[in-house]
């Protein structure tokens, strides 16, 4: 007869690489977070004449606008998370993936990046989902909500090639573009080249209904971000920029993983994209408010879910 503690010392120990590359992976978030938010305060305090000036300029119509947009995009993207999981688990009730999406998605800002993930496979994991299909189910939401910032990105160079070319620098405008849309064109060809990747896209490709959805979320999230940048009356900046501007923010979070949640990263994009616009400051002000009002939507749909 073995005892328990012969049994526990049998059992297979993580090996101490692993535990050691964890800690590391933490340890790196957490000193992004200290730096992003340390930058902000400094940013803030230095320019607190400036900040409070057009702090005061921007009507409460715009923030609530955007507060608005944001919780129908986010509605939205409960529906995504829903037919995703229609696709290839038992269906059920918008109510529970209501629950399931808004319980989880704080997790997101905590170090570590996968917290979020791994409490909506626990959730559905007691909802008697198998193994398999949360996996698929995940996956698919996951390049589901991919498609839509990255088809706004590239829709930006359609609907507003003259405000591209105002934000790039000069006289290499062109260039810059031509090159993107040759990278763009050169990671399809390769992606489409490979028999395992096309099998996967096949598995996880999105049906019409998604397209629709995505191309309503990202309608309303640009509104989201267009009713706090057009806040000081500045009317001759596209709405269709300022939504693949967003679409490109919100990718960029992809190219430093250890950003929670893209936390200072997307924000350091939108400086990019608006300060030729609305001034450095003022997009600086929209990135910081835009954040603030994205983070109060996600907390009020958590203590509202079902």
């Amino acid at each position: 007869m073995v005892d328990g503690s012969e049994a526990d010392s049998r059992q297979p120990a993580q090996p101490e690489g692993a535990k050691t590359s964890h800690v590391g992976w933490m340890v790196v978030r957490g000193s992004w977070l200290t730096i992003v938010f340390g930058v902000a305060i400094f940013f803030v305090v230095r320019n607190a004449d400036r900040v409070y000036e057009l702090w005061t300029a921007i009507p409460q119509t715009h923030i609530f606008l955007s507060f608005a947009s944001l919780l129908a995009a986010k509605f939205l993207l409960i529906q995504i998370a829903k037919t995703a999981g229609d696709r290839f688990c038992p269906p059920q009730r918008y109510a529970f993936y209501f629950s399931a999406y808004n319980t989880s998605q704080l997790a997101k800002y905590l170090p570590g990046g996968f917290w979020q993930l791994l409490g909506r496979a626990a959730i559905y994991k007691n909802a008697g989902f198998s193994l398999a299909a949360i996996r698929d189910a995940i996956v698919a939401e996951s390049v589901w909500v991919v498609v839509g910032p990255a088809t706004a990105a590239m829709a930006l160079l359609v609907f507003a090639p003259r405000f591209v070319l105002s934000a790039l620098p000069q006289p290499h405008s062109w260039t810059v573009i031509l090159v993107l849309i040759f990278g763009v064109v050169f990671v399809c060809a390769a992606i489409l080249a490979t028999r395992r990747i096309r099998s996967l896209l096949l598995r996880y490709m999105p049906g019409l209904s998604v397209l629709v959805l995505q191309s309503a979320i990202w309608l309303l999230l640009g509104a989201s971000v267009y009713s706090l940048v057009s806040a000081w009356g500045i009317n001759d900046l596209s709405y269709f920029y300022v939504v693949g501007i967003y679409g490109a923010c919100f990718l960029s979070r992809y190219l430093v993983p250890f950003a929670p949640a893209g936390i200072g990263v997307r924000e350091l994009a939108m400086v990019a994209g608006f300060g030729p616009f609305i001034g450095v400051d003022g997009a600086f002000l929209v990135a910081i408010l835009h954040r603030l009002v994205f983070v109060l939507s996600e907390l009020a749909l958590a203590f509202a879910r079902v």
